[in-house]
């Protein structure tokens, strides 16, 4: 049972926290190619990650790291107390100075009325509230947290309608006729306008949400 990060756009983040989101799909990389002998499916060697032949969707799953029984500890754009400061003799491959944002255990999920656009270059040193993107959320500081209860493997347009729903969508726009053209859209928003189209190979997660006690976010771990 493993316990790792796994990122969350906002409009899902406000859905976990609703309770409207129970599944997420996640694209395999390398993708698989599937073959059928004897009536039962296999996944050819080249497509899996270190080179083995798979009999089932739980173990080519498992071998991209998906797991039932996994916690995944949801990591989220966030709004962190702090400042910058150089880094000693670092330097960007272009030759500038690089920086290194030094915060305490202050953090934010809402926008505090004081927060600074990024780096301030005449003050970089005082103190202040940063928007950090989730990558550098730590684990201490996450307020969700997923148990993985189920794992398949399927084309990202076999979804159904219930698990389109189960996703997190909601009908706001008449033009969305059914549940899995508004996933269409999440899809597209977040990957490229053609990444439905390329109907990649996904895993799909089932999952059930622990909220954290929220009042110990931000205190040291």
């Amino acid at each position: 049972m493993a316990d790792r990060p796994i990122l969350f756009s906002a409009p899902m983040v406000h859905a976990l926290l609703a309770g409207r989101k129970t599944q997420t799909r996640r694209i395999l990389n390398p993708q698989p190619y599937d073959f059928v002998t004897d009536g039962k499916r296999y996944w050819n060697a080249s497509g899996c990650v270190g080179g083995r032949i798979c009999v089932s969707d739980a173990d080519l799953a498992a071998l991209h790291h998906w797991c039932a029984g996994d916690r995944l500890y949801v990591r989220e754009d966030h709004y962190r107390f702090g400042f910058w400061e150089s880094v000693p003799d670092g330097k960007t491959k272009g030759g500038r100075m690089k920086w290194r944002f030094v915060g305490d255990s202050a953090i934010r999920f809402d926008v505090p009325a004081n927060v600074r656009l990024g780096r301030h270059h005449k003050d970089p040193a005082t103190p202040a509230w940063h928007k950090r993107l989730g990558r550098f959320m730590f684990r201490r500081d996450s307020r969700l947290t997923l148990i993985v209860e189920g794992v398949r493997v399927q084309r990202l347009q076999d979804i159904s309608e219930v698990d389109a729903i189960a996703e997190g969508i909601t009908l706001i726009e008449e033009a969305q006729e059914c549940p899995v053209e508004a996933y269409r859209d999440l899809w597209n928003s977040l990957h490229g306008p053609d990444a439905w189209d390329a109907n990649p190979w996904v895993v799909a997660l089932t999952f059930r949400v622990i909220q954290e006690n929220i009042d110990n976010i931000g205190a040291e771990a």
